[in-house]
This record gives structure tokens, sequence and C-alpha cells, in this order.
């Protein structure tokens, strides 16, 4: 299971979700807090296309993708120990 960690990379990240379109996403700040994370599908408006705020989308918050939820978990509880 190939899991994807985009941190200050919003090009990788973008390209990763639009050719991943039924992958997953957790959205987690950069110091890998487990009460920030956020799990998100890879075609969610919330963490694609273009950004609201007009700034980064891989800056203080990083994005680990994966293709399927299996992945994610086991890159959760190497990582963040959940």
């Amino acid at each position: 299971m190939r899991v994807r960690e985009f941190r200050n990379d919003d090009a990788g990240c973008l390209a990763w979700l639009e050719t991943h379109p039924d992958g997953y996403v957790i959205n987690i700040a950069g110091s890998h807090k487990a009460a920030e994370a956020r799990l998100h599908h890879a075609g969610c408006r919330t963490i694609c296309g273009q950004n609201p705020r007009g700034g980064p989308w891989t800056g203080p918050y990083v994005k680990v993708c994966a293709e399927d939820l299996a992945g994610l978990e086991q890159w959760a509880t190497f990582t963040l120990g959940s």
C-alpha cells in the first residue's frame, strides 16, 4: 500500500489528487497532531483546486494520500500511534 505525504509541494499534491480521484487524503498539521487530522475523499472541494484563502495547500498542513483507506490507517498507526 503506497502512501504519499506532500509537504510544501502543492503541484505534486494536486497532480496526485487528479490522477487518483477515488483516493483518500488525511489533511493534518505539519506537526502531525492527531487531533487536527481530517479525512477527505480525493475529490473533496476543500482540499483541491484553487485554495479559497489564496495560500498554499501544503504549507502548515500536509496531505497524506493513499488509494485506499487501509493505507492511511497503516500510516496513522505507525506515525500517530493510533
